[in-house]
């Protein structure tokens, strides 16, 4: 399996990094959830710098991805799409990505605003971005709390759009994200 990405199949970098995004996603989704709902406690003050720390993570792996994304160019999508589905592929991977940048910025940027220090994972003090300033805070706050709902549409697009390639369109759109290979559905009747 090669590293890079070739003309019909995914590289296992882009593999590697798309499949730990997506856990990433949503164990950070599962947390955002369950530490707004806990009362005050050191459990919940535990959760969320994890959470923290872990949407920094995801912000690093964003980043490393796009990069990778730049210097490889991603398989050709099937010849039998319709143009208006790869302009939609298109415009939907930008959102996915300006969604995937949005949501730790504004969380950084809340929390800087917040006034509190975090520490990345308790290893090493993240530097803040902004000054202490709550209205700031509630600004990112309400930024990030609606790129979160964006991100969630945008997943279900995502991923129903996957599913239809490979129980619908039966093509090897999917196949190539989950094994990697070039291998068409109906090879494997």
């Amino acid at each position: 399996m090669p590293m890079r990405d070739t003309l019909d199949q995914w590289g296992w970098m882009s593999r590697l990094l798309h499949w730990g995004m997506a856990a990433l996603v949503f164990g950070l989704l599962g947390v955002g959830v369950v530490m707004t709902d806990m009362k005050p406690s050191p459990d919940k003050i535990s959760l969320y710098n994890l959470h923290k720390s872990t949407g920094l993570l995801l912000l690093a792996l964003l980043v490393l991805r796009l990069i990778w994304r730049k210097r490889n160019s991603p398989p050709l999508l099937p010849g039998t799409m319709p143009a208006w589905q790869k302009t939609a592929s298109r415009i939907s991977h930008i959102a996915l990505y300006l969604a995937l940048l949005t949501i730790p910025i504004s969380g950084w940027i809340m929390h800087s605003a917040s006034g509190y220090p975090l520490r990345w994972y308790g290893l090493f003090k993240v530097p803040a971005l902004v000054a202490t300033d709550p209205g700031l805070k509630r600004s990112a706050q309400s930024v990030h709390e609606y790129a979160v709902y964006l991100l969630l549409a945008l997943l279900v697009v995502h991923i129903a759009a996957a599913l239809k390639h490979h129980f619908k369109d039966r093509d090897d759109v999917l196949m190539r994200m989950l094994t990697g290979r070039n291998t068409r559905w109906n090879d494997r009747l």
